[in-house]
């Protein structure tokens, strides 16, 4: 169930996204909703009252179609090789779009890294916690059909996408704001991340609010993230992750223009 107070609270974001767009003379506005508003036994509730309070119509998407437009939107930022492994980790499930040879094959799993930070009850997390949530982590990735695809996972280089991590990517440089433009491309080491791993798990929640690079919001759900990085690393034995600041969104806006002009 979506909490009342968290109805509100995504109205009034979306209220100020569209007063944002108005402003900059936009004449449509899209808005697609995924797997919160796909497994959330209310979501009608919400979809009517973002419909009727503000005048967007939310189209909630598949599973497919949130892979397809995850990967339209890297697509758009990134020059990609045939060979890729690329993922967009979300906070209810991770969608994974594996190229090879020019042929794409999506999955999308239900590994989100709010469903995770849940199981983080105080901090620091003790070893107990952390242990489980690698764990868990380990148990969707060997559980779906991803595994399957083994044959892929050897050449090519390995994308994420999404706001966990981008705020990886943040920490990493240590920015006092966010910058795009540093942040798509850059690259992430598995010991770099390993060696925050070892940081950000001695911290207190307001220690990690304050670091450097830290997205407002996403203290309590970093360290989940930042654990199923590393174990997406380690199962597609890639050493460096490439972070993409390019995903759905600009894939919705690629779909979007593309239907406008007819292509």
């Amino acid at each position: 169930m979506i909490k009342e107070s968290s109805i509100r609270e995504s109205i009034e974001c979306l209220k100020g996204f569209k007063e944002k767009a108005i402003e900059f003379g936009v004449n449509k506005i899209s808005a697609v909703g995924t797997s919160a508003l796909s497994e959330a036994r209310n979501s009608h509730e919400f979809l009517e009252r973002v419909k009727n309070e503000i005048g967007i119509d939310i189209k909630v998407i598949t599973e497919e179609e949130e892979a397809f437009l995850t990967i339209e939107g890297i697509r758009s930022g990134l020059e990609l090789p045939q060979d890729f492994i690329a993922f967009d980790l979300g906070g209810g499930s991770t969608e994974f779009i594996i190229g090879r040879d020019g042929t794409l094959h999506m999955l999308s799993i239900p590994m989100g890294v709010l469903k995770l930070s849940h199981l983080i009850k105080s901090y620091p997390p003790s070893h107990e916690i952390i242990s489980e949530i690698c764990s868990k982590i380990k148990s969707f990735l060997l559980s779906y059909e991803l595994h399957d695809l083994s044959f892929c996972i050897k050449p090519g280089i390995l994308i994420g996408t999404g706001g966990t991590v981008t705020t990886l990517a943040s920490l990493d440089l240590s920015l006092d704001k966010y910058e795009s433009e540093r942040i798509h491309g850059h690259r992430l080491s598995l010991s770099g991340l390993e060696e925050l791993l070892r940081r950000l798990s001695g911290l207190t929640l307001q220690q990690i609010r304050e670091l450097k690079g830290i997205e407002k919001g996403r203290e309590d759900m970093i360290i989940a993230g930042l654990l199923s990085v590393i174990e997406i690393m380690k199962f597609f034995s890639k050493e460096t992750l490439m972070v993409s600041d390019f995903g759905i969104l600009e894939g919705i806006i690629k779909y979007e223009a593309s239907s406008v002009i007819g292509g």
